[in-house]
């Protein structure tokens, strides 16, 4: 019974026919009818199940990626927590700026020393200790210290006020006083030694060079400091930036997964509430079994058709067999594949022309028997597919 049954598909997609063969009508007709509810039966049952399982199966995967997505944003979270070592462009922006101070400390640096060789050139040139004649005049120091005082009464009172008005009394009488005492050689002066102000000056100006220039060399040690430590501190950020794409990366993927998961959990959740209801896949039988009113394999017209062909064959055969059996030799070349003597010439057949005409004759013949054949075979098929011979 197994070796007679067939499942297949046929017809329109999703179509499936179930056969069976037997000897007896009723037979095949009684196990199709079975063998197709049995079917639908078994499809429906083990459709259940598999939707349960792939439920089962989805539901496990999804809990186990969720402890796996979980573990890697734990791993994630913790590694950004210890590695604050802030983003590749501040750091590039302050490796950037350093680098633009470290080239202006240079350059003063060098500004700085040319202006202390020019300080020490011009410094050489002048001498510490400068001497010069002051006149010894009482009178004029007086005058001066009466100028100033009435200076700074104008700036308060106008010329009529009494006191300005005595000052400038005194002024006059004192000038005239010192007027005398030079007309009778009565003033004096005197040398004394003191200290070149413009050698002060530039000395206080050679100073404030070598501390600057020390100050540079001080800043500028501080600013390879402070870019050897950014560039380190660069360096460790992109160890970082490596180690988090490798986390983030980590991350996506479960993370990608996991969604799928949902998806497919939610989906299968439904298949398998449909199949539980009744409601997902289901057959439904367009042609019933039917009882069998003729038998099915080789009818007639295969046979027919099948001798037809084989009478074609049949006169090529005998022709390859008559002459693979016939002893004559016909042609050179396999006389000298037999005997291994060389031929060297041949003489070919030479017809008469009764010869030709009896052949011509002969052949049709031949076609005319064979037309005939054909058309009694063609007429007595016809009449046995009709029913008119049985």
């Amino acid at each position: 019974m197994r070796n007679n049954v067939a499942v297949k598909k046929t017809g329109a997609p999703n179509f499936i026919e179930i056969e069976y063969k037997d000897s007896s009508a009723q037979r095949v007709f009684d196990v199709t009818r079975e063998l197709t509810q049995l079917f639908i039966e078994e499809t429906e049952n083990s459709k259940r199940e598999e939707s349960r399982n792939a439920y089962e199966f989805v539901d496990k995967q999804v809990k186990a990626y969720q402890t796996q997505l979980q573990a890697s944003e734990e791993r994630l979270k913790n590694f950004l927590q210890d590695n604050v070592d802030g983003t590749a462009e501040s750091v590039g922006s302050r490796l950037s700026g350093l680098e633009r101070q470290i080239e202006e400390a240079e350059l003063a640096l060098k500004e700085a020393i040319a202006q202390r060789d020019a300080l020490q050139s011009q410094l050489s040139g002048q001498s510490r200790v400068v001497r010069r004649e002051v006149a010894d005049d009482a009178y004029q120091t007086r005058i001066d210290e009466l100028n100033k005082k009435l200076d700074s009464l104008r700036l308060i009172y106008l010329d009529s006020y009494p006191d300005i008005i005595a000052l400038k009394q005194q002024i006059v009488e004192l000038e005239k006083q010192r007027a005398e005492a030079v007309s009778s050689g009565g003033s004096s002066t005197r040398s004394e030694s003191s200290f070149n102000p413009i050698y002060q000056e530039l000395q206080s100006e050679l100073s404030k060079a070598l501390a600057n220039i020390d100050t540079l060399r001080t800043r500028q040690k501080s600013l390879a400091a402070l870019l050897e430590k950014e560039r380190s501190r660069m360096q460790r950020i992109q160890e970082n930036q490596a180690k988090i794409a490798e986390l983030t990366r980590d991350y996506e993927v479960n993370k990608n997964i996991y969604d799928d998961l949902l998806k497919r959990r939610e989906k299968a959740r439904v298949s398998m509430r449909l199949d539980v209801e009744g409601h997902g896949l289901s057959y439904k039988i367009h042609e019933p079994s039917a009882y069998p009113l003729k038998p099915s394999g080789f009818t007639f017209r295969h046979f027919a058709m099948a001798g037809l062909f084989l009478g074609f064959l049949a006169p090529i055969g005998i022709a390859v067999a008559f002459c693979q059996v016939d002893p004559r030799v016909r042609t050179g070349s396999i006389l000298q594949e037999n005997t291994g003597i060389p031929v060297l010439a041949t003489i070919p057949y030479i017809s008469t022309p009764l010869e030709r005409r009896i052949d011509r004759r002969r052949t049709k013949v031949i076609l005319f028997l064979a037309l005939v054949s054909i058309g009694v075979y063609l007429v007595y098929g016809w009449m046995r597919y009709t029913g008119v011979v049985l």
